[in-house]
């Protein structure tokens, strides 16, 4: 069986670096993988990608004729649902604008799907899987494939962005129910996504289960605690939603001296950032470590002693830099916020609110790092057991695979 899967920058783009863990374990399972891309710049990366893999990039660019050549999608039941859907959810007045995002993505949907139907066609003595990674568009093309082959397989998965309309600057999220009610099934990273797919948009309860990502380390947690000062790491995109100009704000009002702050991460909001950080904090207190390959985090986790990691979003479904962090033992200062608290709980670090008091979030580090080293040794005890028990991509993603290869 080949497995055709659908992402937006793995392997050859600077993001994504989390699905190299799950295509080395799927790869092993398939006959080929088939990866799916837009087309976009190439990085050198070093990553090592299974033998099996080839990529397929395609151009995301629609014309003026590519809408006359394909406006008889929009006169589509699936696709009069989705307006009546949208003006319901958003009003008349947002209207227009839900049915511009509606248009993109199916434009984009069935271009894909066309080249994504080619692909299986050259192919037709095996079997073919459709996945998805995310539910957006991609999984649309996958849904639009299965309108005219129904005997064709689709999945996909569902994460914090492309479940949670609010994380949208227009509230919106076209086509949910069309595609997950066509797809097999679709795969929510936790619990809460579930729960917001089935109870927003009306789904069977057959058509949506979680399965949990994962991280790989096959060290051992740090556990030679140093005698002198403190570190705490962030991961994550350098944009509003992350929020990261709070950590700076928390950082300046610790009274914990010889405390140190890296962050791992790059985006448009670097400049700003690195500025605020220079006002409010001394120089030597700080890092930015700019875009870091994920194995090469988990590398420095292991090989130094980090006391804490802090993720303040304010959306997000279940941060993998979280998996990463615990599972060398690090405890975790999280919002609640998505399925953050699926992860984090008070055994392996602090759930605070998602409008949170920056001052008492600084007390509550400040509490942390004045308490016993053997309290400290516990929480990181419980963050790394809890990492394998839950988000061990070396469990995970086997069980995974195993599945959807009988979907």
């Amino acid at each position: 069986m080949n497995l055709y899967f659908l992402c937006d920058q793995y392997p050859i783009g600077k993001g994504e670096f989390f699905v190299d863990n799950e295509i080395k374990i799927l790869a092993s399972y398939f006959d080929e993988v088939y990866i799916f891309i837009p087309r976009q710049s190439a990085y050198d990366l070093g990553r090592q990608v299974p033998k099996n893999l080839k990529v397929i990039e395609y151009d995301l660019n629609f014309s003026k004729w590519d809408v006359i050549r394909y406006y008889y999608l929009f006169f589509k039941l699936f696709f009069l649902a989705e307006l009546v859907f949208a003006i319901k959810k958003l009003g008349f007045s947002q209207c227009l604008n839900s049915l511009k995002i509606m248009i993109v993505d199916v434009l984009k949907a069935k271009k894909l799907s066309l080249l994504l139907f080619k692909s299986i066609s050259l192919n037709p003595k095996k079997e073919g899987l459709l996945y998805s990674y995310w539910n957006d568009y991609k999984a649309l093309s996958i849904a639009l494939i299965k309108q005219k082959y129904p005997l064709i397989k689709g999945i996909s998965r569902a994460h914090g962005w492309d479940v949670f309309a609010e994380r949208q600057r227009i509230p919106y999220l076209p086509f949910k129910k069309f595609i997950c009610s066509s797809l097999e099934q679709t795969y929510s990273i936790s619990t809460s996504g579930m729960n917001e797919l089935l109870s927003v948009y009306g789904l069977p309860s057959d058509k949506i289960s979680v399965s949990r990502l994962g991280t790989i380390n096959n060290a051992s947690y740090n556990m030679n605690n140093p005698t002198n000062g403190f570190t705490i790491c962030s991961c994550s995109n350098l944009i509003p939603l992350k929020r990261v100009h709070l950590i700076i704000e928390i950082l300046s009002l610790l009274k914990t001296k010889d405390v140190h702050w890296i962050h791992f991460g790059d985006g448009p909001q670097k400049d700003e950032l690195m500025s605020l950080a220079k006002i409010r904090l001394k120089e030597s207190s700080y890092t930015f470590s700019g875009l870091v390959p994920n194995h090469e985090i988990i590398e420095h986790y292991t090989n130094n002693f980090i006391d804490l990691f802090i993720n303040v979003s304010s959306s997000e479904g279940i941060p993998v830099s979280i998996m990463e962090a615990m599972s060398a033992g690090i405890p975790v200062i999280a919002t609640n916020v998505g399925g953050s608290a699926e992860i984090v709980n008070n055994n392996n670090g602090f759930l605070i609110e998602r409008d949170f008091n920056i001052e008492q979030a600084a007390e509550l580090i400040d509490h942390y790092f004045s308490r016993p080293v053997d309290y400290r040794e516990q929480k990181r005890e419980a963050a790394y057991s809890y990492w394998h028990k839950h988000y061990n991509a070396n469990i995970n993603y086997h069980t995974f695979a195993q599945a959807i290869i009988h979907v």
